[in-house]
Formats: structure tokens, C-alpha cells, sequence
């Protein structure tokens, strides 16, 4: 009987183990999933209207190369992502705020990407006007990026979903939606030098897609 006591404890950890294994598979997992979705559209209809109220009529890349895009901007982000995790996890002292500052880029790099793609700019030329204009990038990213970092994360992604829009429709109104207006505000003779920001991940976005040619 002694024993059979003794082990109670253990046969409670694994039930409480197993439920709560069942409901973040079979309740949190599926209703993340489809707040993620839902999130999209509505981000892509807010983006839709904002571009067609102060640009106009869309350009739109043809389905084969769409199809490319959606492929190669869904690696990039995914190692993006994780170079910024792992800088705020290995890099002692300043790693949080090293990540933090990738993370500013990367919410302009979310918000402007809505305008360009609907004036039919590839994901290499996003990238390169980041890079070439990054201390505006810089800028506009800071305010969500250091909000979203003062939280634990599930705070944080919700936070994010809330206010994202606001950015979209910021980034619509900017001058730098339209692409032409760089060279305009900033001048052809780069004041500041083009920062790489995205070297690593676009060497190894290139490196994983080439295991599948």
C-alpha cells in the first residue's frame, strides 16, 4: 500500500501533464493559428484600403513570381526571426536591446511592405530600401518594437496585433511608400552608407533554398 501511495504523486503529474499537453494541442494551438489568419486578412484589408485612398490603382506581379515571393519572404522572415532570438539569448548584457533594435527594422520592413508590394516591387527591392534608408527604418519600427519588448511574449504578440494596423496605415501615408521618392528626401548621394542589415539572413534564406533546387 506504501508504494502504491508513493507513486500517487507521480500518476497526478502525468494526468496534469497529459491535460494540459491536450488542451494547448487541441485549443490554443488551432485558436493561435487562426487569430494568425484572421490578423492577415484584416491587415491586408486595411492595407488595401489605405493604398487605393492615397495611391491609387495597384500593380500586381504575375502568379508564377508571386508564388516565388510569398516562398522566399516566408524563409527570410523565419531566419530573421530567429537571428534576432538568438542575438537577445547568446549576447550577454546587450543582447535584449541588440535584438530590440533588429526587431525595429523588421516591424518597417512588416509595415511598408503592403505599399510596395501593391506598386509590384519584389522582395529584394524592399530590402535594399530598408538598408539604403535604415536610420528612417530605424525610427519608425522603435516605437512597437520596445513596446512589445517590455512584456513576456504572449503579452507582446497581442500587443502587436492591436497596434500593427496603426503602422500599416502610417507606412501607407509615408513619402518612402512610394518608392520614388527616396532619391527625393534622402538624395541620390547616400548621406549615410547603405547598412546590410539583412546580409546573414538573406546568405542563408539562399542556402536553404538551394538544398531544394
Amino acid at each position: 500500500v506504501g508504494q502504491d501511495d508513493s507513486n500517487f504523486p507521480l500518476a497526478i503529474k502525468i494526468v496534469q501533464s497529459t491535460v494540459v499537453l491536450a488542451f494547448e494541442t487541441f485549443w490554443v494551438v488551432p485558436l493561435y493559428v487562426m487569430s494568425v489568419v484572421m490578423n492577415n486578412i484584416w491587415y491586408y484589408r486595411i492595407a488595401n484600403i489605405a493604398f487605393e485612398l492615397h495611391h491609387g490603382k495597384k500593380v500586381s506581379l504575375d502568379a508564377m513570381t508571386s508564388i516565388k515571393e510569398v516562398i522566399y519572404r516566408g524563409l527570410f522572415v523565419a531566419i530573421y526571426t530567429l537571428q534576432c532570438v538568438m542575438v537577445g539569448m547568446l549576447i550577454p548584457y546587450v543582447g535584449m536591446f541588440m535584438s530590440t533594435v533588429l526587431m525595429c527594422w523588421a516591424n518597417a520592413l512588416y509595415s511598408f511592405e503592403y505599399s510596395w508590394s501593391m506598386q509590384g516591387l519584389r522582395f529584394s527591392e524592399k530590402i535594399a530600401l530598408i538598408e539604403k534608408c535604415w536610420a528612417y527604418f530605424l525610427g519608425f519600427g522603435a516605437p512597437l518594437a520596445f513596446l512589445c519588448s517590455l512584456w513576456s511574449t504572449f503579452v507582446s504578440l497581442g500587443i502587436f496585433a492591436i497596434l500593427f494596423p496603426t503602422c500599416i496605415i502610417q507606412a501607407t501615408c509615408s513619402p518612402l511608400a512610394n518608392p520614388k521618392n527616396v532619391d527625393f528626401y534622402f538624395g541620390k548621394d547616400e548621406k549615410l552608407p547603405r547598412l546590410r542589415l539583412f546580409k546573414q539572413s538573406i546568405k542563408f534564406t539562399g542556402i536553404c533554398l538551394a538544398c531544394f533546387d
